[in-house]
C-alpha cells in the first residue's frame, strides 16, 4: 500500500481525496474536544472528517516510510 502525498495526489482546499481504500476509526474523546473540532473544522471550510484526515496526513508525511 502506497501513502499518497502532495507529489502524487491533487488536493481539493488542502485535503486529498479519499481513494477506494479507507478504514473506519473509532475515536472517543471528551464532548468539549469533539465540539472544538467541529468548530474549528467548519471555520476551515471542513468537515470534523475531512479535518482530521489532513491532520492525519500532515503527520504522517514527516515519517519516513519505506517502499
Amino acid at each position: 500500500m502506497s501513502l499518497p502525498n502532495a507529489a502524487n495526489a491533487e488536493f481539493y482546499e488542502g485535503v486529498m481525496p479519499v481513494d477506494g481504500e479507507v478504514a473506519e476509526l473509532s475515536v472517543l474523546v471528551p464532548t468539549w474536544q469533539a465540539a472544538a473540532l467541529e468548530r474549528v473544522a467548519g471555520n476551515q471550510g471542513m468537515t470534523s472528517g475531512q479535518f482530521l484526515r489532513r491532520i492525519l496526513q500532515q503527520i504522517i508525511s514527516t515519517f519516513p516510510v519505506a517502499v
